[in-house]
This record gives structure tokens, sequence and C-alpha cells, in this order.
């Protein structure tokens, strides 16, 4: 009978599994039949005979796919007899023909006998171990008991829910019974997959100081000498490791036979895995940490012959049997010398990879490790994180392991990354031991006083100076264009550009790296900042061609790449050094009172000229749309760079109320920023320039909050052009911003200075101007006859009102957390501006664009302004709110537009 259905079946899985099944009835009456025979009683020992008498691998497949059934849905049904004959055949099958099998089907084959044990081992199946055994033993036959070895690991570690927790327990301890056996063979496997290669293992150094596998009593090398100050004795520095293969041997690799390889990459995946549970006390041992670096090491011969393409398949699957031990985050006290072998054995295989082209700056490297498989890359960086990220404290804390060496192998390697993803994952590891290093001087700190943070990161400050310098470099055009113009610059809706990242990731690392090292890193910084600058500034003078025909006040500049770098460079350095800001603020005000300064008062005289000589106008002469962006984005990150030291402004506001010379620097220093801010808001300057301009003077009146601000010429003026209409001229959201400045320059109050000094009631008539001269059309449009029933004078009405109404939400919003005094003087000057709001809502309830901005508007009114309103009128719009919003109201509402209707609800609901 089976004989006569092995015919038929191996014909419904050509067909199925066939080019031509298209035909999805047919593929679905195949399916069916397959399935229904498969529940029959008895399929199983069809399975066996097709199993024994066809070579399909399609036959192979579904038999072996019925029989994982069997076993996992109704092994407890069959009976003891039954169960030992299937058990007995598995076994012989796989020794016979496990070699001929495609690797799918061997594979599901070792899962069905790995599956029985998973049910009768140990009591019924008492023997499984042994046979695993057997099969290790055997060279034919080792292989397969590799993957048999594989697949119970994964089985018992995976994501079964069928297994209980007592039964996991009960085959671990089986396992681990076993484990000491299954080391010894997998060592005695690698050490003949060396054999073949015929290539030397590690050598260990010869002098004691050296020893990387040296006993936990000894002393490691002596940490490399740093010299304060000499930046290039970082560079120059090359930790004593010890000794690699290197490219030299690459002749004496011999081709491995195919079975070898496998056996060596079966055999190092099951490392892998067991590492993940097995304690690594039972699992590492000396001779198998030395082999499975043996193979990471011959990994890095460049040579790309088959025998090296097998090299660099053995060193990823050793990188990850190393990955997986290190990633172990709780490690027994008693394996802590264990593991500093471990990161030694990495540090000396990484020093091999990068003492290529070790004599040249990063800038200078061209292609570095191009000859290294990425794969392989991928598991050093990946190295790198767990390291750090896991073990560092504990490294650091020992004698036995040489950080600085470690620092010096981890930046030559970072510089050397053949792509820009390679080395900005190298930058997030530089920033994630920062991090620990901030972490660390923060306990010293805690522990014993300020004095004790430099003294906690001393050692470290050359390496992370030196660091940030070739962070910085790296992300200059003028040092690395053929990299970074290859970088998208185009966002993608809300996620950041590659170029955005890079540059972000860059800036971060020198950001951290300055609240360590605040001072140094303004000292690494500043020159480059002058430079840049004064080459800006020069523009106009030295590379000026002509007046534009049109306008007399725009000039032509001769264009170039070099010229476009420079503006991009300028642009990361301005953000550079607006990050410094944060560093001097706070405890650190005074003590740095004097490199705030000069980098706000540098970055002021760039906006000065900016403004005075009108850069903005500035045009190519090769009509190049480059330039144009990139001097627009220094603009913007000028003025940007501003706006970050309105902190550092607000503590030296606060030093003034004690200090007359600290007075004057103040006046001196906000009277210039917003003089420069006015003079941003002409017509003819970029609108983006514009943005951070209103951006800017929204950071003084809100952050700063000098008690002169409101008193000074450009203010003044800017306050006189609010009241009569003329900022409306500017885009949208700069004049909403310009009026939240002048607002809040009136709203808030003046930080330092009582109560009885806070001139209220001049700061309230001011106020009033202010507010009146912002809601004059608003009024005007309220009182238009017929209103209710002219759609198109709503219509034409709508900027109007949503631009006010957008102003009047940020004001409520900006007291929020203010006092009472505050509250009450908004709310008086915005009386009427309420009132009118609540008499156009019903005429505008039906237009849902313009619905939301009213309910968004009232929300923040009683969000802010509860007490002040008070309780009549919160009662009288509840009211109004709740006739509006009738079952007939509410369906017109959405009808009109489903999105936006919903928006309303939402809105009115909220």
């Amino acid at each position: 009978m089976a004989a006569e259905t092995l015919p038929a079946l191996e014909g419904l899985l050509n067909e199925l599994f066939g080019p031509a099944a298209s035909n999805s009835d047919r593929v679905q009456e195949i399916s069916k039949l397959l399935n229904d025979f498969a529940q029959q009683d008895g399929s199983w020992r069809y399975c066996l005979y097709f199993m024994e008498n066809s070579q399909s691998e399609y036959v192979l497949m579904y038999s072996s796919k019925v029989l994982e059934d069997l076993i996992n849905h109704t092994w407890a049904s069959v009976v003891p007899a039954h169960k030992s004959e299937l058990r007995q055949f598995m076994v012989e099958y796989a020794a016979q023909h496990h070699a001929q099998l495609v690797p799918y089907v061997r594979n599901k084959l070792a899962k069905v006998i790995v599956d029985i044990a998973r049910q009768d081992w140990p009591h019924d199946y008492p023997h499984f171990f042994d046979t695993i055994i057997q099969f290790l033993q055997r060279e034919d036959t080792a292989s397969f008991g590799l993957l048999l070895i594989l697949t119970l690991s994964q089985e018992l570690h995976g994501t079964r829910e069928d297994l209980s927790m007592a039964r996991r327990e009960e085959l671990n301890t089986l396992v681990l019974h076993h484990i000491g056996n299954v080391v010894g063979i997998l060592t005695s496997v690698l050490e003949r997959v060396v054999d073949q290669q015929e290539v030397a293992l590690l050598t260990p150094p010869s002098t004691p100081g050296s020893t990387l596998m040296s006993p936990p009593g000894s002393r490691s090398c002596s940490p490399i000498p740093f010299s304060v100050g000499t930046p290039s004795s970082f560079l120059k520095s090359t930790p004593a490791f010890g000794r690699l293969p290197d490219a030299s041997l690459a002749g004496a690799l011999s081709p491995l036979e195919a079975n070898t390889l496998q056996l060596g990459e079966l055999c190092l995946d099951c490392i892998a895995h067991l590492a993940g549970w097995v304690p690594l006390a039972n699992l590492v041992t000396d001779q198998l940490l030395k082999l499975v670096f043996h193979f990471a090491a011959t990994a890095h011969l460049p040579d790309r012959t088959q025998s090296h393409k097998a090299g660099y398949s053995l060193g990823c699957k050793a990188m990850d049997c190393i990955n997986e031990i290190i990633s172990t985050k709780l490690v027994p006290s008693d394996m802590e010398a264990f593991l500093i072998k471990v990161f030694r054995q990495v540090l000396l295989l990484c020093k091999v990879i990068v003492d290529q082209d070790s004599g040249r700056m990063p800038q200078d490297v061209r292609n570095p490790l191009s000859s290294f498989d990425d794969k392989y890359l991928d598991k050093l960086r990946e190295f790198f994180r767990l390291f750090v990220h896991h073990h560092i404290k504990r490294v650091e804390e020992s004698n036995q392991f040489p950080v600085l060496e470690f620092l010096v192998l981890f930046y030559r390697f970072t510089f050397k990354q053949p792509h820009v993803d390679g080395y900005s994952v190298c930058l997030e590891i530089w920033i994630d031991f920062i991090e620990f290093l901030h972490v660390q001087a923060d306990q010293a700190v805690a522990t014993s006083g300020p004095d004790a943070k430099r003294p906690r990161v001393a050692r470290y400050e050359e390496a992370l100076l030196v660091l940030c310098g070739a962070v910085l470099d790296k992300a200059r055009f003028c040092f690395n264009s053929h990299e970074l113009d290859d970088l998208d610059t185009d966002a993608d809706g809300e996620e950041l550009s590659d170029w955005q990242v890079f540059l972000s990731t860059s800036l971060d690392v020198m950001s951290k790296v300055s609240h360590l090292f605040t001072s140094p890193v303004f000292q690494r910084l500043w020159p480059v900042c002058v430079e840049l600058s004064d080459t800006y500034l020069q523009i106009k003078r030295n590379f000026a061609i002509s007046s534009s025909p049109i306008r007399s006040d725009i000039v032509v500049v001769r264009d170039s790449p070099n010229m476009v770098y420079m503006l991009k460079d300028l642009s990361t350095l301005l953000t550079a050094m607006g990050n410094l800001a944060e560093h001097y603020t706070g405890q650190y005000f005074l003590a740095t009172l004097n490199d705030g300064q000069a980098v706000l008062e540098r970055l002021l005289h760039l906006a000065l000229i900016t403004a005075q000589d009108k850069l903005y106008l500035l045009q190519s002469s090769e009509a190049s749309t480059d330039f144009i962006t990139a001097l627009h984005a220094a603009q913007c990150e000028l003025l940007g760079a501003l706006r970050a030291y309105c902190h550092w402004l607000h503590q030296l506001n606060l030093e003034a109320q004690r200090n007359q010379e600290a007075l004057d620097k103040l006046v001196a220093l906000v009277s210039t920023m917003t003089e420069i801010s006015a003079a941003f808001f002409e017509s003819s300057v970029p609108r983006q320039v514009q943005l951070a301009s209103a951006h800017l003077l929204l950071s003084v009146s809100s952050t700063v909050r000098p008690q002169f601000l409101f008193s000074l010429h450009s203010f003044q003026q800017l306050a006189s052009a609010a009241s009569q209409g003329q900022l409306q001229q500017l885009p949208e959201k700069v004049y909403l911003l310009i009026y939240h400045a002048l607002a809040s320059a009136l709203l808030l109050p003046w930080p330092g200075f009582a109560e009885t000094d806070q001139q209220w009631p001049a700061r309230s008539e001011e106020l009033r101007k202010l507010v009146n001269g912002l809601t004059q059309s608003y009024h005007q449009v309220s009182r238009q006859a017929g209103l209710e029933e002219d759609k198109t004078r709503q219509q034409q009405a709508k900027p109007t009102i949503k631009s006010t109404l957008t102003i009047l939400r940020r004001l409520t919003e900006s007291v929020e957390n203010e006092q009472t005094r505050c509250k009450v003087l908004l709310h008086q000057a915005l009386m009427q501006a309420i009132e009118t709001s609540l008499g156009l809502f019903p005429i505008y309830i039906s237009h849902p664009d313009i619905a939301t901005d009213f309910l968004a508007f009232f929300h923040s009114l009683f969000a802010s302004l509860k007490a002040q309103v008070g309780s009549a009128f919160a009662q009288r719009t509840s009211e109004t709110f709740m006739s509006l919003f009738s079952n007939e109201m509410l369906q017109s509402t959405l009808s009109t537009s489903h999105k936006q209707g919903c928006q309303v609800i939402e809105e009115f609901l909220s």
C-alpha cells in the first residue's frame, strides 16, 4: 500500500511546489488531500517508508513534518513499542543519510529527534545524549551531532509555550550534566579545523608585563603615558598587547574542505547559542577561548581567495561567540578574572585590525578597513557596544585591564570605518562611555564634594579632547567632503536626514565631553570658530564681483565649492558653540564668565555685520542654490546660537542686580541682541532667517526678562509697528512670534525684583495698547453687519480670525504657570477680545477649520485664567456651547468635513 502511495505523493508534491502551481483552487485541493492523509491513523508508518524509499526533498520534508506533528500533538497516545521503533528509525536514518540531505530537510530531521527527546528524555529515552555523543565522536556524523546540540539548545531556550517551566528546568539540568563532555568534543572539533588550516594559534606574548592570559594576581602592561596638552601623544600611542596572525600569513592558510568548514561553523554556532544560557564557568575553558579567538583573528586577512572567504565566515561566527559571552551583564565574582582575559584577547584582535595605516590622521585615511567584510565589522562594533555598556565599570576598576589602551584602539577603529553608518555607531558607543564617566564624576562629587570631579576623570582628558578634535574634523566639509557630500540632506517628514543624524551624533559627542572638560573643549573649538567667522565676514569684501543690476544692495560673490563648504562648516561650529552655553550657566557661571562672554560677543558681532551689511542678500556668481542654502542656513544657526545664550544672559541679569559692571554688560548685550533681531524683520530678509530672529526675540523676552527691555528703542519700534498692524506684512509665523515676544516682555515678572518693583500699572497700560492693536481687525470683523448670513465675508475674515486666535491662545498658555498678578494683567487686557470671541463662535460653528481654533482658545483660557474670568462668564460660555452643540448641530458639524468635524467635537469634549 505504501509503495503504491509513494508515486502519487511525489506527483502531488511536485505539482504543489513546482513552478506551474498558480491555480489557487488546485493548490487548496492538494493541500486538503495532504492534510487529510496526515490525520489518518498510522500515517506515520507510511512516512517511514517514504523516507526510506524516496530521494525527493519534498517527500522527505512532508514526511518529517507529519512525524513532527505526531510527536508534538498525539505522542502520548502512541504505544511504547511504536515510540521505540520511531526513535530507532530516525537515529539510524540520520546516521546513514544526513550528508545527502538538503539543509532544510536535515534541520527538520534534527528537530524531530530533539522533539522526541523533549517528550521522552530521560525516562523513556535514557540514551538520547549518548546518541549525540556517538554522532559527535564519528568523523562522518560529527556535523549532525553538532546540529542536534544546536537544535536542543534552541528548543530549550526558544519561545515554545507547550513546555512547562518544570520540564524546561529538568531538561536544562540534564544538558548541564553532560556539558563537560560537549565542551571537550567542541574543542576537539575546532582543533581539527585548525589543523587543516595549518596556521598557528594565538601566540601569547613572551613579556610577562604584557601577557593577555596572565594569572589574576599579575599586573597588566603599563598605561599609555598621556601628556596633557600634546594631543599627538594620544594618536601616536601603540598598545603593547601581544601578537596575532597578520596579513603576512595569508599564504599559509590551506583551503578548507566543505565538510570541515561546515563543522567549524556548526561548532561555533553551538558555542554562541550555549553561551546564551549555560553558565560561563561550565562552558568556556582557556583552550576553547583560544580556539574561538583564533577563528576571529583569521577573518582579518585581506586576501579574498576561497580560503579567506571561509575565514570571514568562521570569523563572524567566532565574533558571535565572543559577543554572546560578554553580553552577560551579571557575572559571578569568581568569573571576573576570566572575563578580563576575554576582553584583553579581543583588544589584541582589534590591535591587528586597526594597526593598518596607523601613522595617519583620520582625515587622511582613504577607504580604511575596506578589505574587511561588513558583517564582520558589524560584529566588532557590537563587541565594543556590549563591552562599554555592560562591563566598562568592571574593567575600569581592575588593574588587569588597560583602559587607556582600549581607548587608543577604539579611537583608531572608529576613524578607520569604511562607511559613515559604521562610524556613527562607533560615536554612539563613545557617547555611552562618556555618559559612564558623567555618572562616575557625579558620584565622586556627591561623595567627596565638587573638587573630586576632575581627579575622577582626569586621566581621560587628553583622550576625549583628541576625540573631540577628530570628530569635529570628520564633520567638516573642508576635511571630509568626499564622505559628507554623499549624505542625504532631504528629511523625510518628521524623520531627520542622514546628514542631520550624522551631525547630531557628532555634536552630541562634543557636548558630552564639554560637560566634563568645558574650558579645554572651548579652547579646541574657539580658534576654528574664529577662523571660519573671519572668513565669513570677509565674503563681501574679498569675493564680491558686482552689484545686482536689479537692486543695488544685492551683491554678487564669486561662488565655489570651497565657499559652500566654509559656510556649512561655519553652521556646524556655530551649533557647537551654542551647545557650550549650558556649561556656562548654573554653578559654572562665575567660573566661566569670561569664556561665555567671549562667545556671546563674537556671535553678536557676526550677527551685527550680517544685518548691517545685509549679507543675507548675497547672490552666487554661478546661480548656485547650494551657496544660497548654505548661506541662509549659517545665518539661521548664528541666530540659533545666540538664542542658546539667553539662559546665560538670564543668569547675568540676576548678577546685574548685585553688580553694576554686570548690569552695564547686560544692557549692552541685550540692546545689541534686540537691535539685531529687529533688523532681520525687513521684507528683504529670507523667511527662514526672519523666523530664526523672531524665535531669538521671544527667548530674550521670555527667558532673559530684563527690566529695561520694553524701554529699548528697538523694542519700542516693534511695539509701535505691532499696534499699527504693520507687522502683519510679515509671514504669519514670524509676526505671531513677535507679538508673543512683545506681550511676554510686559506680562512675565522680572526675575529677582520684589512685587512692589514690578511696575504692574505701567506694564498693564502698555499691554492694553498692544492687545488693542493686535485685535483691532478682529473686532472690526465682529462689527460687520449681516456677517451671520454673508458667507463670502465669513470666508474673507478667516485669516484674520485664525491668526488672532492663535496669538491669543499662545498668550494665555504662556501664563498658565505664572503668578496670579500676571494672569490678572492678561485677563484685563483680553476682556474685549474674549467677548468678541464668544460672539463670533456661533457664526463659525459650522466652519470646522475655524471652530477648532475657537475651542482651542477657550480651552487654554479656562486652563490658565479660570479664576480671573469668573464663574458667571464660565456659566455663560458653557450655556452657549451646549446650545450650539445640539444633536442637529453635531450632525451638521460632522457632515461638513468628517476629519475636521471630528476635530471640533474632540476639542469641545476635551
